[in-house]
């Protein structure tokens, strides 16, 4: 259905952390990107051992990494790497989050989609959900854990 805008509240928060994250990298990226113009301009960097010694510049912020400029800028792909990696986790559990919701919704509006599912429950797991105001939700629940916890994204896309 083109045109058709996707209204799932689980959609809505996996898109707003995907771009939050994508962000984030970004973010990082230009701030070195600018730093090293800044450092660069007129070689600003010849006139300080550390960071912390340019004017202004002794606050934690700087402080907490009192290294000198040029071993500031030459950690840069480092840093960034790292950021890298972070974000693409980030990104994974964003998205398992998001089929963890829509798998429980789904399961929680229509429990017979896993009729034929081969989900077995012990008497006791049956027993206590006697206590839960809403048993729909306890169900969907226990499905999703057995159905997205501790399974590859192959497995869990294809329940």
């Amino acid at each position: 259905m083109a045109g058709t805008e996707i209204r799932s509240i689980a959609f809505k928060i996996f898109q707003r952390r995907l771009t939050a994250e994508i962000r984030s990298y970004w973010y990082c990226r230009t701030s070195f990107e600018y730093t090293k113009r800044w450092w660069e301009e007129h070689e600003k960097y010849k006139d300080v051992n550390l960071i912390t010694q340019y004017p202004g510049d002794n606050t934690t912020l700087f402080s907490s990494i009192d290294i000198s400029p040029v071993e500031y800028l030459q950690c840069k792909d480092d840093v960034l790497w790292s950021v890298r990696g972070n974000t693409l986790t980030n990104i994974v559990t964003a998205f398992e989050t998001f089929l963890y919701y829509q798998t429980k919704r789904a399961i929680y509006i229509n429990p017979s989609l896993i009729e034929e599912s081969g989900i077995e429950f012990t008497a006791g797991e049956i027993a206590s959900s006697f206590n839960h105001y809403d048993q729909q939700d306890w169900l969907a629940e226990q499905v999703v854990s057995k159905y997205i916890r501790n399974n590859s994204h192959t497995k869990m896309i294809k329940k």
